[in-house]
């Protein structure tokens, strides 16, 4: 998979566009005891392929996303910004509305915050209203 988003990281950069991964929870399985993201990230080329990073799912696996952010600095221009409610469900909910240190992601420094939320519990543009 690395070898091929390789080629597609290149082929997007002869097009003056950029490749970036967008992650889930399943990313993080290990394998052979490496976090798989972390194996994809390693055998790709930084120039060609991005960590384009779901803070959600990182922290839903039971990491900090801030430090997965810091980790991939250098190839990590956006992330996929969202919150997680504070109760057993640990579902989706509003940015600044949940667990997640916010202040704390907004700093790292990327690029852009991209504001997605999966699964609404109130009416759509209510939930983006409180998000932004």
């Amino acid at each position: 998979m690395a070898d091929w988003f390789n080629q597609v990281g290149e082929a997007c950069r002869q097009h003056g566009l950029r490749f970036g991964y967008h992650n889930h929870a399943r990313e993080f399985d290990r394998v052979d005891g490496t976090v798989g993201v972390d194996l994809l990230m390693e055998h790709t080329d930084p120039a060609l392929v991005l960590a384009e990073l779901d803070v959600f799912w990182v922290e839903q696996v039971g990491f900090r996303a801030t430090d997965y952010v810091k980790k991939y600095a250098g190839r990590c221009d956006l992330i996929h910004i969202k919150d997680m409610t504070a109760d057993d469900r640990e579902t989706f909910a509003e940015v600044g509305y949940g667990r997640f240190d916010i202040p704390d992601l907004v700093a790292t420094a990327v690029q852009w915050l991209l504001v997605e939320q999966d699964v609404c519990e109130r009416d759509s543009m209510d939930s983006v209203t409180r998000s932004y």
